[in-house]
């Protein structure tokens, strides 16, 4: 804090000037007062005088939410604790640490099914103690009917900075509020509030839509065994042509053909691991799309075998 300059000319030699600030207890708008005072030695006698007060208001800047998308090699970085939902730590994924969590991400307003979906709080007011972390809620709903309410962590002490993380899952099946886990389907809205406490009125509201996301395996359909090295094309059924794909981040331009079980690399350089049989095409715009299976010998596709035998295949 910058102290305001003294309002007293010298005197006499020997003037001392002595600045008081007072400031109010952190909140989204501090009045700062500020009482300048000077004694000086005149005729032998200690001569004391104050200023007259002058205050200003120092305002926090506005509440606001940014959401993320895992991006492997992405220029931004979250450290973070996992936030907890139902009284116990949510984990980004199996391979992160129960107590920090480091995520490479890109900042988008779209999220993939099945992916770990971020967001990150700016909100000096929950900052209420400058030497331990704090916390706020998060609620989190979507309009295909599910509800998750967490709490999440300032990133370091006196942040005002708060970044959570919750898994998505695809629906079917049915949502399951307070599970901790964020079901939706394509085409799902999810408004993200964030509360002082769990009664508070919120402090700052957004919402993401969830993309359509094409994505599978490739399988063996008389063993259920996944397929490497099969090549899957997106095409645009209105068009004919490869349909333009973009990576998670939403920006990003994403191969139209890929092969199963291979990492894929983005415009931008990035690598994506497959897992096996995978393939994966992040973000479409809405229409009609069709996929151009190539397997590698000894397979064929379509598959001829039933839709009844292929359903009792399972993961």
């Amino acid at each position: 804090m910058k102290q305001l300059p003294c309002l007293f000319r010298s005197l006499a030699s020997g003037l001392v000037c002595l600045l008081a600030l007072l400031t109010a207890p952190a909140a989204p708008a501090q009045t700062i007062t500020n009482i300048a005072s000077a004694n000086w030695r005149q005729a032998g006698q200690t001569v004391t005088a104050q200023s007259n007060a002058v205050s200003f208001t120092r305002m926090t800047s506005a509440p606001s939410i940014t959401t993320y998308a895992a991006a492997p090699g992405g220029s931004t970085s979250l450290s973070f604790m996992p936030s907890q939902c139902g009284g116990a730590q949510i984990a980004g994924s199996s391979t992160q640490a129960a107590y920090n969590q480091i995520a490479s991400v890109a900042q988008t307003t779209t999220v993939q099914i099945g992916s770990v979906f971020y967001f990150q709080v700016n909100a000096p007011e929950g900052n209420t103690h400058p030497t331990t972390i704090d916390s706020i809620q998060v609620e989190l709903t979507t309009n295909g009917g599910d509800k998750e309410t967490l709490t999440v962590f300032e990133t370091a002490n006196n942040s005002g900075v708060f970044v959570g993380a919750i898994p998505t899952a695809a629906v079917p099946p049915q949502p399951v509020q307070g599970d901790c886990q964020l079901s939706v389907a394509a085409g799902n809205t999810i408004s993200i509030a964030a509360m002082l406490n769990a009664s508070a009125t919120p402090i700052a509201i957004t919402t993401v839509s969830v993309a359509n996301d094409p994505f599978g395996f490739v399988f063996d359909s008389q063993s259920g065994a996944s397929v490497n090295g099969v090549t899957v094309t997106i095409i645009n059924v209105a068009t004919g042509q490869p349909a333009t794909v973009l990576a998670p981040d939403g920006v990003t331009s994403w191969p139209s053909t890929v092969v199963t079980g291979q990492p894929v690399v983005d415009g931008s350089g990035n690598s994506f691991p497959l897992a096996q049989g995978e393939y994966l095409f992040p973000l479409v715009a809405p229409g009609q799309y069709r996929l151009n299976i190539r397997p590698t010998a000894p397979y064929t596709a379509p598959s001829v075998v039933s839709a009844q035998n292929l359903a009792g295949i399972l993961r």
